[in-house]
């Protein structure tokens, strides 16, 4: 019998002594086999999260590497010239166009790997843990997609939801689909990411909050389907990425209703939450606020990157004098904000503190998990959703979403509101102040078609600018309408 091939990818450089880590896909294992059972889904899982935690994808690139050049987060070496090319928007350049194109591919080669589990999917239905196993399958795709077509996509405030967007795989075929509009693209991650939904309504998350393990010591084996939930796909991202969905696609209300939904169970299940003082005290530091974390991927590796990219004369260094001092020292910041306190303030001494990670960890005990995690949506995000449609509609509840965020943040001091103007600059300040180093910022610019604040300037917004290039060969083989 023919037997295929499923390669998981980026395996290299991957280890850990943690039980939710211990399982590891194999570099090449026959599909028959993988897909017996439980074991073998989990472990093609595994092989999708570490694809996503590489420094191609989440690890670097789609965070500060790449997505956090263009809006002025940062300063960069000069003799940096692919760091250069993507500050001005050259996305064309050698090296600057192959990392695009590295984009693309890893994030349709994580596609594919979902598109073969959801295939192989009847082989355990009926399963103890099927729902959870195909909840996360549908939940990845719908959410590649929308991050394939946030870059890649139309904008469509500009160019319409009937744009020509970018192609959607339901199936783990190696043909070329053809392209969809945007409007067929987020009824898809609609569909993909409903099922989700349904299907992890039980998700232990509710109970057991995003770190609890729901695994019996003394019954069983051990399953990391069950251990450190919020490092997976889950029932709040499912639900979560819904309510971003809707906002991408311009249907305003559902995105507001989706989003409280959210916001007013975590209220109740605390399995989720705003970041306290107890966690930045804390012996492991929680400089990434990883409670506030609806889905976020583990990278072992986040120690070599801090030190490559961000420890003093290593490349990346805070463009904050005349950019971003602006939105923390003046304006609607505040210097007890714990975005500055604990991230910024005292990075011209040594290194940006938000992303360190301690060296040594080969003692279990001290592992920080912290500091491994990579922010893919986070509770906040929702608060902005809400509050961004309500300036439209509801001033007084816009700023009171604003005022409880910043509540979170240690910010007392209120905001100007006396227009949708000044209220609609203190979300984008939020924004800003926000998501530095996590890659976000330039697709809120490119669904609202903003100009760009970086040092010393004002980058106007252009379709050139938010449109990354379909990768030559996909046009080659696969044109584009």
């Amino acid at each position: 019998m023919k037997k295929l091939i499923i390669y998981t990818l980026l395996l290299l450089g991957f280890s850990s002594c943690n039980k939710f880590l211990d399982v590891k896909p194999d570099d090449q294992v026959y599909e028959e086999e993988v897909f017996s059972n439980e074991r073998g889904f989990t472990k093609a899982l595994t092989g999708v999260y570490r694809a996503m935690a590489s420094n191609g994808l989440y690890g670097r690139s789609l965070k500060y590497g790449v997505m956090d050049l263009m809006v002025g987060y940062w300063n960069v070496q000069a003799d940096d010239i692919v760091s250069n090319d993507f500050k001005n928007f050259r996305y064309n350049n050698g090296t600057a166009r192959g990392q695009i194109d590295a984009i693309w591919t890893g994030l349709y080669n994580a596609v594919h790997q979902t598109n073969i589990i959801i295939s192989y999917l009847p082989n355990i239905e009926g399963k103890p843990n099927y729902d959870i196993i195909a909840g996360e399958a549908y939940g990845l795709r719908g959410y590649l997609h929308m991050e394939i077509l946030k870059i890649f996509g139309p904008v469509i405030s500009q160019e319409g939801i009937n744009a020509i967007a970018i192609p959607y795989y339901l199936t783990p075929t190696h043909k070329p689909e053809k392209y969809k509009t945007a409007k067929e693209v987020l009824d898809l991650i609609e569909a993909d990411l409903q099922k989700a939904a349904e299907l992890l309504k039980e998700d232990p998350i509710i109970k057991i909050g995003r770190t609890g393990n729901q695994n019996n010591p003394n019954v069983g084996d051990y399953s990391a389907l069950l251990d450190r939930r919020g490092i997976r796909m889950n029932y709040y991202a499912a639900k979560g990425l819904l309510a971003r969905k809707s906002l991408l696609a311009g249907d305003s209300k559902v995105a507001y209703d989706r989003a409280m939904e959210v916001i007013n169970e975590l209220k109740e299940t605390e399995a989720i939450r705003f970041v306290t003082f107890d966690d930045i005290y804390d012996d492991h530091k929680d400089l990434r606020f990883t409670p506030e974390n609806l889905f976020a991927v583990y990278n072992n590796l986040s120690y070599f990157n801090f030190s490559n990219d961000f420890v003093k004369g290593n490349g990346h260094s805070v463009a904050y004098e005349n950019n971003l001092d602006k939105i923390y020292e003046s304006g609607t910041g505040s210097p007890y904000d714990l975005r500055f306190v604990w991230g910024i303030d005292g990075i011209s001494e040594e290194y940006f503190v938000k992303f360190f990670s301690p060296e040594n960890e080969s003692i279990p005990d001290l592992v920080n998990h912290a500091s491994h995690e990579l922010q893919l949506m986070n509770l906040p995000e929702l608060y902005f959703i809400a509050s961004e449609v309500k300036i439209e509609d509801n001033l007084e509840e816009a700023v009171s979403l604003l005022q409880d965020f910043r509540a979170a943040r240690g910010i007392y001091d209120d905001i100007p509101n006396s227009s949708k103007a000044e209220v609609q600059q203190a979300l984008i300040d939020e924004v800003r102040r926000e998501y530095i180093g996590e890659g976000f910022l330039f697709s809120f610019y490119k669904r609202k078609f903003l100009p760009i604040p970086v040092t010393g300037k004002i980058v106007q917004p252009s379709l050139a600018i938010y449109k990354f290039p379909i990768p030559l060969s996909e046009d080659l083989y696969n044109p584009k309408p």
